[in-house]
């Protein structure tokens, strides 16, 4: 974490949960949106470098966090999450980007 997360941020809790409940494909279409491979290193998340990090995502009016996908930076393995109203939301964001960020490069 980075930027203003802690692990008791209500954002990190809601990751961790929602990881959680991730089943097998879910969790490689997680894997492919936030760093580029389907699967993780031998050793697992410890072993990726640089290590998985999440900073918050700041909104820009008139939208609120709500209106915002998480993104981001694979060669990284930085995770910028907006802080989400609820749980229902973080996870609709959430699935919406896995499936719809599959393969696709954006500058955020």
């Amino acid at each position: 974490m980075e930027n203003g997360f802690s692990l008791e941020s209500p954002e990190v809790c809601m990751f961790i949960e929602f990881l959680e409940l991730l089943d097998q494909a879910e969790r490689r279409l997680f894997l492919q949106f936030v760093t580029g491979a389907p699967r993780l290193p031998l050793g697992g998340f410890h072993a990726l470098h640089p290590p998985l990090r999440l900073t918050p995502r700041q909104a820009v009016l008139p939208l609120k966090p709500d209106d915002y996908l998480p993104s981001v930076m694979t060669c990284m393995n930085l995770i910028k999450l907006p802080k989400y109203s609820s749980f229902k939301v973080f996870s609709q964001r959430w699935k919406q980007v896995m499936v719809e960020g599959q393969k696709s490069f954006h500058l955020s």
